[in-house]
């Protein structure tokens, strides 16, 4: 018997910032009965091989994803833009490799900070830890496990990492335009990730005539206000309606799991 199309596709695990890995990712997915997944962790397609190796050998369908950190630099806004079903990976890595060298450096800089602050933290054990790519939860991770923090999300992130602390540094994302073209010439589908979280529905109107072809409606940060402008926007152009749990394990601020927030049927057609 065929499988109703149930897919959550928006999952991070820890080949970017997610805590855990894919076997625990395809347990989950296959309690909550998902037909579908997509992982798009940020700005790489670290282990896509043994995710599509293992969701194949679950019966779960999946393609190759990513989210892609990326900014209207005419407006300063972030829009985060989710690439499905990539077949020319080379584009996209071209695009991305100076942002996960960028982010490196940035974690650098802020354990020597740190250091200085008297934190017993190193770049070697960061390295370790997060196997090459750094977040600034794999800093807080390491933190909290060695008892130097009371939480996951310590006070220090408000502190030390925003409000013009010591440790923050702004990156430079990549031009929304860029990644759009860039998706689309890697044979990709590009969705706009939840718009309501970081308010960019403004966008759409141009993104649509460069290609864009769909929006994340089902994701915890939309509020039913904003979705209801997203499914306005859909049906003007035509465009597909993803949904995805966000989901990054004990990294995450909320608690959401995989499968509770899945695609529109619409959407089915990333994964041909």
């Amino acid at each position: 018997m065929k499988k109703i199309f149930k897919s959550d596709s928006h999952i991070h695990t820890r080949n970017s910032d997610g805590y855990d890995d894919i076997d625990t990712i395809i347990s989950m997915a296959e309690q909550k009965e998902l037909s579908h997944i997509a992982v798009t962790d940020h700005d790489t397609f670290r282990g896509y091989d043994e995710i599509h190796t293992k969701t194949t050998l679950s019966g779960i369908k999946t393609v190759k994803s990513i989210e892609i950190s990326a900014i209207d630099p005419n407006t300063g806004k972030k829009i985060h833009l989710l690439g499905y079903n990539i077949k020319e990976d080379d584009i996209i890595n071209r695009l991305c490799g100076p942002m996960i060298e960028q982010r490196n450096e940035k974690a650098r800089r802020q354990i020597k900070e740190l250091g200085a602050l008297g934190y017993d933290i190193s770049y070697e054990q960061l390295y370790e830890f997060s196997r090459g790519y750094i977040f600034k939860q794999h800093i807080f991770d390491v933190l909290y496990k060695t008892g130097q923090t009371e939480a996951m999300f310590p006070h220090i992130n408000e502190t030390l990492f925003k409000n013009g602390g010591k440790c923050q540094h702004n990156m430079e994302y990549i031009d929304i335009r860029k990644a759009l073209r860039a998706v689309k010439d890697s044979g990709g589908y590009s969705v706009i990730a939840h718009p309501g979280q970081q308010d960019n529905l403004y966008i759409v109107d141009e993104l649509v005539k460069e290609g864009l072809d769909g929006l994340e409606l089902n994701h915890v940060s939309n509020s039913e206000e904003y979705k209801k402008q997203i499914t306005e926007k859909a049906l003007k152009y035509g465009l597909i309606l993803t949904g995805g749990s966000d989901y990054h394990g004990i990294y995450s601020k909320r608690d959401v799991n995989i499968g509770e927030y899945l695609c529109e049927h619409s959407a089915h057609i990333i994964f041909q």
